[in-house]
């Protein structure tokens, strides 16, 4: 009788990677560094690399239903025989201890094992192993947790700042709009756009009848000026520095 072939083969992985601004993916240095820990702990282990998944600028916060590029790894893995699903540290994977443990159990129903770069429990099978890289979740989950704290209270101290100096409070800036190097508001390309919007919606005109003068759409028109509609004479304000740049 022929032997079995195994469901799947322990010298082959495919990498998952991830970053959590757009800044970092667009830099990507975080990428790179997180591949370069992946390739060094392939090499020392004799896996061989198959394919390589990415979800740039998406928050280890988010469900994996919401990121493309944890589905597309699922979907490569339920389709080939690679034996693990590699990360550089079990954070990339996901920062929300569920989560991480749902992403996982779904690898381990087709016979796939998630290994951290990092070690962080992943490299040891049973028990210890176990409590290690739940451990390691639970840090991950806590993690988040602190940094969602810290930029919350960031955020609020910013806000005050800006209510007493008129710098920008963070966030994107209003359409037709950037932020200079000290902070403050300043009219680009977009504001004339902007300017005539908001003439329409303060003479009475409707977002849709706007919309369909100025040849975009309703949605366009009412992020444009929702913003301004309680704040018209500070809106005003910046015309000359507009006309100054045209």
């Amino acid at each position: 009788m022929a032997a079995r072939t195994p469901k799947t083969d322990p010298t082959l992985a495919i990498s998952y990677l991830r970053v959590s601004t757009q800044a970092q993916a667009d830099s990507g240095l975080g990428l790179d560094a997180q591949r370069k820990d992946i390739e060094r702990y392939a090499a020392a282990n004799g896996i061989t690399l198959i394919g390589e998944f990415i979800d740039a600028g998406i928050s280890g916060t988010k469900g994996p239903e919401g990121r493309p590029g944890l589905q597309a790894a699922i979907a490569e893995g339920k389709g080939s025989r690679v034996g693990y699903l590699i990360c550089s540290k079990l954070c990339r994977l996901s920062r929300d201890e569920l989560d991480s443990l749902t992403i996982e159990r779904q690898l381990n129903r087709i016979g796939i094992q998630v290994k951290s770069a990092a070690g962080e429990g992943t490299e040891a099978d049973g028990i210890n192993g176990q409590l290690m890289a739940g451990m390691f979740r639970l840090f991950a989950a806590h993690e988040a947790r602190v940094i969602g704290q810290r930029t919350k209270k960031a955020l609020a101290e910013k806000k005050i700042r800006s209510a007493k100096d008129g710098t920008w409070a963070g966030g994107r800036p209003p359409y037709g709009f950037t932020v200079d190097s000290d902070g403050f508001l300043f009219p680009t390309d977009g504001f004339n756009e902007l300017m005539k919007a908001m003439a329409l919606r303060i003479d009475g005109v409707s977002i849709r009848k706007a919309a369909k003068q100025l040849g975009v759409t309703h949605t366009k028109v009412q992020r444009w000026t929702n913003y301004w509609m309680d704040r018209p004479e500070e809106l005003l304000s910046y015309v000359p520095a507009y006309e100054a740049t045209v």
